[in-house]
Parts: structure tokens; sequence; C-alpha cells
């Protein structure tokens, strides 16, 4: 399994097979309230919508919109009123929590740490400003190291894609101001010491932040989010599927001594990883598990991620 297609349908059976915790656990319930959707505002947001029962609840998700609260549908009607047909929504909003950062996946570079000032949206925005050093650091790397062009130009337009998710996570809340950090003083490394950050980066991190990112499309609170979390985890399962083709090339190269290396820097990084799961902070807003769910989340992965053991 290398495709991103088949990394992200493994993220989507992940997020499926894990039970979500009721919402009452972590958000305090503000109010519930109904809220009629006319036919005007349907079609202006979509020309080719229906006003049916089975599009009833679709209509609801994207036209109520509460900002830093999560709101859930306890039931949706085709109703009239005044203004003609239309669907009337009826939601509990609640408050909820947001928490400190405390790391989430993304694929990292020596000497290019961000410090994410504590917040949890910033170590985000961090995270993916981290990313571009490491994939701009990568491209030259492999370019060194007489990689396929292919694989330079994937590195190259992962790159690219990093940048885009820095200012997609940054319009979130526009306090977290955070540049992607300077690659060129960074040195370039052997193709071993290229391998086994890929290894863990890649293969294991990666590859586990697009089952995290699959997670926040579903749960976000905030519509926002979902819809960026629902382009980053695609864009991601392309860089792991990246990671792995990298990680098959390299393998080809290496004595069987840093092959052995490589693979066992892997199960070390999936340990390493299990553990930071216990340490998981809930941030309903973004849709960020909590440790019971994060640890859930991960056991599921590591048993679908047949490529790293």
């Amino acid at each position: 399994m290398n495709s991103s297609g088949s990394l992200l349908a493994l993220a989507r059976r992940v997020v499926a097979s894990v039970a979500v915790l009721s919402l009452s656990a972590c958000c305090r319930e503000l109010e519930r309230s109904d809220r009629f959707v006319g036919a005007a505002q349907i079609f202006r947001d979509a020309s080719d919508a229906s006003i049916d029962d089975a599009s009833c609840p679709e209509i609801c998700r994207r036209n109520v919109f509460f900002e830093c609260v999560h709101s859930e549908l306890r039931s949706c009607t085709v109703a009239e009123s005044d203004g003609g047909a239309g669907v009337r929504c009826a939601f509990t909003t609640y408050e909820c929590p947001r928490s400190p950062f405390e790391g989430v996946c993304g694929r990292r570079t020596d000497g290019a740490a961000i410090d994410s000032k504590g917040d949890v949206l910033g170590g985000l925005v961090a995270l993916e400003a981290e990313a571009v050093a490491a994939f701009e650091r990568l491209a030259r790397e492999l370019a060194a190291l007489g990689a396929p062009e292919t694989l330079v130009a994937w590195a190259q337009s992962s790159a690219d894609d990093e940048r885009r998710h820095v200012e997609m996570t940054r319009s979130l809340d526009g306090r977290a101001v955070i540049e992607a950090p300077p690659t060129d003083a960074l040195a370039l490394r052997s193709l071993f010491d290229v391998a086994l950050e890929n290894a863990v980066e890649g293969c294991v991190r990666e590859a586990f932040g697009v089952v995290i990112a699959s997670w926040q499309a579903e749960h976000g609170a905030d519509p926002r989010v979902r819809a960026c979390y629902r382009t980053i985890a695609e864009d991601e399962a392309k860089h792991a599927a990246l990671a792995l083709e990298i990680d098959q090339w390299t393998a080809s190269r290496l004595t069987a001594r840093e092959t052995m290396l490589v693979r066992e820097a892997k199960l070390r990084a999936l340990t390493v990883l299990r553990d930071e799961q216990s340490r998981a902070r809930e941030d309903a807003w973004l849709g960020l598990p909590d440790a019971r769910a994060s640890i859930a989340i991960f056991d599921e992965f590591a048993r679908d991620a047949r490529w790293l053991h």
C-alpha cells in the first residue's frame, strides 16, 4: 500500500471505527434553538440544491454557523414560511474548551523547529511551516543524491502544499502569525540520514497525521476547520505516499545493516508516537481528540499500517 488514495482510505476507516465521545463530556451546553433556512439562501449557496428530506441535514450543516462553539443537529424538517419553502434546523449548541498545544503529527527536520508560543492553533501553523522547510531540504537532498526527477519534483510540490497549509491554518485565527524558516543554511545529509528521517517523519508520523487530519475533518466544531482539514488530509496522504516511495528508493541503495536500522527506527517511532497519544489534549473547536480517543485511533492505525512492520 503506497498510493495516496489507499492511505486516505485507511485514515477514513480508522476514523469511522473509533466511537466519538459524548460532547457533553467536554463542552458546556449553551442553548437549544431552531433556525429556518429559506429557499433563497439555499439556492444562493448551491444552485443545484434540492429541498427534500434527504438533503435537509446537509442544508442545515452548510447554512447554520456558530463560531467557536459546536453545533449538534437534533432534527431537520422540510417546512414552509411566509417566504416559501425551506428547511427548519433544530440545534443544540455547545461552548467547547480550547487546549494548550501538546503536539500533533507533521513532517519535521533537524534545525528547523519553530516556537508555537504554546497556543494549539499556533502549534498547528508552526508544524505546517516546519514542513515547508523539511520538504525544501528534502528536495535539495534528493537532487544531490541522484534521485529520480519525479521524486525531487514531488518533494518540491509538497513544500508548496505546506505553504498553502500555513495560510489555510493561519486564516482560521489571524493571531497565529508564523513564517516558514529559511532552509538554505540546513546542511545536506547522507543517503542513510535522509532515509532515517524519512522513515520516522514521513512513513510513520506523517502517515498518522493523515488520520488525525481526517478526524479533524469529521469532528471539528467549526465548519471552516472541517473544510480546511479535509483538504489537508488529502494533501498529507500524497506526502505520506511520497515518503513510502522514497523509502523504497533508498532501501535499494542502503547496506543490509542500514536497512535494519531504518526498520528499527520505524518501530521505535511507533512506540514514541503511541506514548505521545497518552498526553493528547482535546480541542473540540479544532476537532483534536483527547488521550483516550487518540490511543484508540493510533491502535487502529498501527494495526492496518502493515508497511511499518
